[in-house]
């Protein structure tokens, strides 16, 4: 897993400043040549950019590879980009991280979740172990479902079932789709339960949010240059892409401010890119017969 990291370190060094060709250098003198760019990056490797001319900005080169450098330290030193207890604390920070983000603009949450994968890498929301891109994409998919005849999904996820059967019948469904309709409700409010209709709303938006950038993504979209923004009187989102594929999205549940928004997300996304990139591999367990990929950079 440490080499996957290292390769997928040099393949955002090439992309993100524009390099011609990415290395790491152990020892030796440190480079003079005017078309490199280098930095420490940990235990004395060198982390080299090189490129075709001698670039004019240099300073930004140079704060971007540190930038860079600083979110994959932990490769270059012995043991312990695989240690099994990484994941966890570099989680529960990330987690709150977004969480201070969502009350500095009075979002409703902030999620971290990438270009193509089902994992949802960060979020300020109470986590469930079923909640990922995927599920995210099912709730919004059951909202617009329910709203074709009506109903509320988040009031329908807190109604007994019984009251759920009454419901249906007076939307005049036939039984078949009723009972499908009602199947699909109960098992998604059994595999993610929240305990109020306030947590069910906003996890709804958040899932909502989720949907509608992964479906920007997956149209005609250049690849780490998304900056997505949806305004509404009781929803809306912010949508910044960082580090080439991951993307944060700020949800709220009224009108807001994009400008305000914006500036604070400039503020806090050096820390949340730290992060995230920062976190070891993911490598989960298919799951009825499916292979996962999950994207390495």
């Amino acid at each position: 897993m440490k080499l996957e990291r290292l390769r997928r370190l040099l393949e955002l060094v090439e992309r993100e400043l524009g390099a011609e060709d990415a290395r790491l250098e152990l020892g030796g003198r440190d480079p003079e040549d005017p078309k490199l760019i280098w930095c420490i990056l940990a235990e004395g490797w060198r982390l080299v950019a090189t490129f075709k001319t001698p670039p004019a900005e240099r300073a930004e080169l140079l704060q971007r590879l540190q930038q860079l450098a600083s979110a994959f330290a932990d490769i270059a030193a012995t043991g312990r980009s695989d240690a099994p207890g990484l994941r966890e604390p570099l989680t529960s920070r990330l987690d709150e991280e977004l969480e201070a983000l969502a009350a500095r603009v009075e979002a409703v949450h902030a999620v971290v979740m990438d270009e193509s994968s089902p994992v949802l890498w960060g979020t300020s929301e109470p986590r469930r172990e079923s909640d990922s891109v995927e599920s995210a994409i099912e709730a919004a998919r059951l909202w617009n479902r329910l709203g074709l005849v009506k109903l509320d999904l988040a009031e329908a996820l807190c109604s007994e079932e019984a009251a759920l059967r009454e419901l249906f019948a007076n939307r005049g469904l036939r039984t078949r789709s009723a009972e499908a309709l009602l199947r699909s409700v109960l098992r998604f409010r059994d595999d993610r339960w929240r305990h109020d209709l306030v947590s069910w709303r906003q996890h709804l938006l958040v899932a909502r949010a989720i949907a509608l950038v992964r479906e920007h993504t997956a149209g005609e979209y250049v690849s780490g240059h998304l900056r997505l923004s949806v305004r509404g009187a009781d929803f809306g989102f912010l949508a910044r892409s960082f580090a080439s594929i991951y993307q944060l999205i700020l949800v709220f549940d009224r009108a807001f401010s994009e400008l305000h928004a914006e500036a604070a997300i400039v503020h806090t996304l050096p820390t949340i890119e730290r992060l995230v990139m920062s976190l070891p591999p993911v490598d989960p367990t298919p799951a009825k017969g499916r292979v996962v990929r999950f994207p390495r950079g």
